[in-house]
């Protein structure tokens, strides 16, 4: 596909219906926004202090890109001497430790 057809789709009515119902339910209460961040299986840490700012769209979108990110790092380790492009902040365990800004009803999703 070309970029061209990309943004045909990405400007269809179907697409725009769907972003619609999307930031309607991560805008209805905690609850919508938990329930979409544990179907994606995404970290919920990742977009606390947006959330905590009263944006959960934002929050959903930085949980996303974070997973986005980890994965691909976790790609370019696999792939051997392409390990250190990444600058070696993959999003391990020692940088969720500083992270303790979470709200406690994110953590019980």
């Amino acid at each position: 596909r070309d970029l061209e057809s990309l943004r045909e789709n990405v400007r269809s009515p179907q697409v725009a219906q769907c972003l619609q119902r999307l930031t309607a339910a991560l805008c209805e209460d905690a609850g919508g926004f938990n329930s979409i961040i544990a179907n994606f299986q995404l970290d919920p840490s990742d977009g606390a202090a947006a959330l905590a700012g009263g944006n959960p769209v934002e929050a959903f979108l930085l949980c996303l890109l974070r997973d986005v990110e980890r994965k691909e790092g976790v790609k370019k380790k696999e792939g051997g001497d392409e390990e250190e492009k990444d600058g070696g902040g993959d999003g391990g365990e020692e940088e969720k430790d500083g992270e303790g800004d979470a709200p406690a009803a994110m953590d019980e999703s």
